[in-house]
């Protein structure tokens, strides 16, 4: 499988996208490497930087890094109007960003810490900022994400072309999407983002007036999508999907945000009364995953008596948690779970595929994630962060109409993929996931703020 996973014509990319970024800044300037930047996202390449442990993501992370000293310079130059700070989506992000760099200080680890909060911050202010402040020109909305879905659609045939040779069995999907994505379940967080994002582009399309031939192919992205995400084997990209369509459906109703806290309280209300049939179900459930069979891999999503996979990860929740219990306050840092978590491993939870390596580990989940590593306070910001950007999207839906209500409630759908996946999953210090995640974030954001033009139907 060593070929399978670097191979070789895949390294030589890299020189070919920094020559054309080059030509790009010269002869467009430095929107057009913005642009460029989030086509290659999903082809950006890991490399250790020589004589050092360090990994960059190449060359995305040297041109986020390049347009933040920039976007810097500007603001130095220019003024930013204070109110446009007061949008609460922004707010909580600048709290999110003072909040780690504080935990970096304090961490058991600053350095580790340092490098992963300085990461972070690029990343917010190249996929968030930037578009957030440059939003009042409606292109800005949504062109970062569709330009990341058309990057992804290439790389997405690449797998699928790769996994046919081995017959789409499961057992090769967690490596299959190497260079380009680490694993399959962060491979298929992605596809599970970029689905509505490419149907919105196909419903853009289609309310121009564009011939049929952009249709149809949009139409074959979309359906190749579906298809990648099926053979990326990742049961939570396909329940993110599922409930995230759910979730759109709603927002197409105009529901109003009370409806779905009402909604939240009985199911959870539900799940409290029927608690012991439901262990019964879990404990009478024997699918595994990885047996090759779809329906098997899909069921075996709440099987916790015997599937290594579903029981590693409660093993690492409860290491989260423990770590949690030590630090409540602070956390051990940014980006130190993974060289902390081995500590806190203990007989009862461990499993046959458990590691005291601490080997490219986290708590698969992004919330235990930040209960972890940054303590309370750093949970209840990334807990406000969400439901704040959940609760101005179904705002932007009931106080819009037209173009924009409809790209609010798709660029919501992915989001709503991701804020469900991290239950399960912790991607938000990969490039990979987090530009295009913080980019929908800054869309909700921009709506709420400038393009509410829609008729004020209260809360």
């Amino acid at each position: 499988m060593g070929s399978l996973e670097n191979p070789t014509i895949f390294w030589l990319l890299p020189v070919a996208i920094v020559s054309i970024a080059l030509i790009l800044v010269i002869k467009k300037g430095l929107k057009s490497l913005y642009w460029f930047t989030f086509l290659l996202i999903p082809f950006s390449l890991e490399y250790t930087l020589p004589g050092t442990d360090a990994v960059i993501s190449f060359p995305v992370e040297g041109l986020t890094l390049f347009i933040s000293l920039y976007f810097f310079y500007k603001i130095i130059q220019s003024k930013v109007a204070f109110e446009v700070l007061l949008n609460p989506i922004v707010i909580i992000v600048i709290l999110d960003i003072a909040w780690l760099l504080v935990t970096s200080i304090l961490s058991s680890d600053p350095v580790v810490s340092g490098k992963r909060v300085a990461m972070r911050i690029n990343f917010y202010i190249v996929a968030f900022f930037i578009p957030y402040l440059a939003s009042k020109e409606k292109k800005w909305l949504i062109k970062p994400l569709f330009l990341y879905v058309i990057g992804l659609v290439p790389v997405v045939f690449l797998v699928l072309f790769k996994h046919a040779k081995y017959d789409f069995l499961a057992k090769f999907s967690y490596v299959i999407c190497r260079p380009y994505y680490d694993e399959h379940t962060v491979y298929g967080a992605a596809i599970a983002f970029s689905i509505p994002i490419a149907i919105l582009l196909l419903w853009a399309k289609s309310q121009h007036g564009k011939k049929w031939i952009s249709q149809t192919f949009l139409f074959m992205v979309i359906f190749a999508l579906f298809v990648g995400l099926v053979y990326a084997f990742s049961r939570a990209a396909w329940v993110s999907l599922l409930l995230g369509a759910f979730v759109f459906v709603l927002l197409q109703l105009k529901i109003k945000p009370k409806i779905y806290v009402i909604g939240l309280l009985i199911l959870a209300i539900g799940a409290y009364i029927g608690k012991n049939k439901i262990n019964e179900y879990l404990s009478a459930n024997t699918a595994v995953s990885n047996t090759g069979a779809i329906y098997e891999h899909a069921t075996s999503v709440t099987n916790i008596q015997s599937d290594a996979s579903n029981l590693e990860r409660i093993n690492r929740w409860v290491c989260a948690y423990r770590m949690f219990q030590d630090r409540p306050l602070t956390g051990f840092g940014p980006g130190t779970y993974q060289f902390q978590y081995a500590n806190y491993q203990t007989t009862e939870y461990k499993t046959r595929i458990s590691t005291l390596e601490g080997n490219r580990g986290n708590a698969h989940s992004e919330y235990l994630m930040y209960l972890s590593e940054t303590g309370l306070p750093g949970f209840i910001i990334f807990i406000l962060l969400v439901l704040t950007t959940c609760y101005l999207g179904i705002q932007n839906s009931i106080r819009t109409n037209g173009p924009i209500r409809q790209i609010n409630n798709f660029v919501l759908f992915a989001l709503v993929t991701y804020f469900l996946h991290g239950v399960f999953n912790s991607f938000i210090d990969q490039d990979k996931i987090a530009l295009p995640v913080f980019a929908a974030m800054a869309c909700i954001a921009s709506i709420h703020q400038y393009h509410q033009k829609g008729i004020e139907n209260g809360d």
